[in-house]
């Protein structure tokens, strides 16, 4: 899913001792990126600037991340922006046995109201389009929240690792009302996600990853109508890396497969 990527290593630029020996927090600051995409007469640049903030109280980890970002789209003799930032995703996740076992809480924070003018519905979708893959694909939505369970056991040179998670969605504005229209109210489905992934870590310069993955969706409600409900999602994947010359090259495949969607109580026909 990357054309034109952002450079996102973060690089802390201070330490801040909140207590001796007890909590520690580190703020960070990412590399400010600059994305241009064109296809046929239509332009997308997309400016990101992320920051985060980091720490630790005893076996507890915290972080909060944002960013910048602004986004333009021109063509046909027209221009559409949207800037601010975007929604906040903080997470705080408890580490056990070693780090073998993680249970994570993450929520995401509005950071402004999510509903999008008519002058600027044309940037936020294409931003989103996979074609573009643009490191910022949304400035924001409602609510959510999201807890999951990972475990991982070494066997050998090999990692195997076993997650679950589930996301729950709250209510928000996804446009603003136009003049003789009611708003309009979108509750997202709650998502349950498994993923089971097999690792051979960095031996002598390669590296293997395997993973398969799956997602399922509850209903979409939209003013508390079910509007519709995106099909189950089914993902595999492989990863070799491995020396070439003096550096290393990396090798990726991928293969998803979606089910059968609805819209409104109609299933959709045919899956991908």
């Amino acid at each position: 899913m990357s054309a034109a990527r952002v450079c996102a290593a973060a690089a802390a630029v201070a330490t801040l001792m909140l207590a001796p020996a007890a909590a520690s927090a580190q703020m960070l600051a990412g590399e400010i990126a600059y994305n241009t995409v064109s296809v046929g007469g239509t332009r997308v640049t997309e400016l990101v600037a992320p920051f985060g903030l980091s720490w630790r109280l005893g076996p507890l980890r915290f972080d909060a991340n944002s960013a910048y970002a602004r986004a333009t789209v021109e063509g046909d003799g027209a221009r559409s922006e949207r800037n601010g930032l975007i929604d906040v995703t903080a997470r705080v996740m408890l580490p056990l046995f070693a780090d073998r076992i993680r249970f994570i809480v993450a929520g995401n924070i509005p950071t402004h109201d999510p509903a999008l003018s008519a002058e600027e519905t044309p940037v936020a979708a294409a931003v989103a389009t996979d074609l573009f893959a643009l490191p910022v694909a949304s400035f924001g939505s409602g609510l959510g929240v999201t807890s999951a369970v990972t475990l991982a056991q070494p066997l050998g040179t090999w990692v195997l690792g076993l997650s679950g998670a589930y996301r729950a969605g709250d209510a928000y504005e996804p446009f603003l009302p136009t003049a003789g229209q009611s708003s309009l109210e979108f509750r997202p489905g709650q998502e349950y996600r498994v993923r089971l992934g097999l690792d051979r870590p960095h031996r002598n310069g390669w590296a293997v990853r395997l993973a398969v993955s799956g997602s399922r969706f509850e209903e979409d409600l939209t003013n508390g109508a079910v509007s519709s409900q995106s099909g189950d999602r089914y993902l595999g994947e492989a990863l070799l890396e491995f020396p070439l010359l003096r550096g290393s090259a990396i090798v990726y495949g991928w293969d998803l497969y979606r089910d059968r969607g609805k819209a409104g109580s109609e299933q959709l026909s045919g899956a991908q």
